[in-house]
């Protein structure tokens, strides 16, 4: 099983990993790693090699989290824009119609029907 220092169990935990998985993941790797010998530079490489897939594993893990919260950022950013969009296309209508309502006849003439008692817009 794979030993975790003190500053490592928050982020392993922190990334979905139980001690669990980690003792199957290190268990079912064993096929690849270097047969257990009494020699201890034998032994300190295969735990080296442990260490150095966990690490990738990790690594793998917080790439995939890192993709997905992007791919969920880049939609949102385009719900955002098209709302902005939309947002503006009613600005830009009303001020049309503001503008019809005051270039109209009826607008100027109450302007200047306003304006006789000391008022205007």
């Amino acid at each position: 099983m794979l030993a975790l220092t003190c500053s490592q169990e928050p982020v392993v935990r922190a990334l979905g990993f139980s001690a669990s998985m980690l003792h199957d993941r290190t268990e079912d790797r064993t096929d690849d790693a270097p047969p257990p010998t009494h020699d201890g530079d034998r032994s300190d490489a295969g735990v080296e090699l442990l260490h150095a897939r966990f690490e990738r594993d990790l690594a793998v893990k917080s790439q995939e989290r890192l993709e997905k919260e992007l791919r969920r950022l880049e939609r949102r950013l385009a719900e955002v824009e098209a709302e902005r969009t939309a947002l503006r296309t009613r600005l830009d209508e009303r001020e049309r119609y503001l503008a019809a309502i005051r270039a109209s006849r009826p607008w100027k003439v109450i302007q200047l029907l306003r304006s006789l008692v000391g008022r205007r817009w």
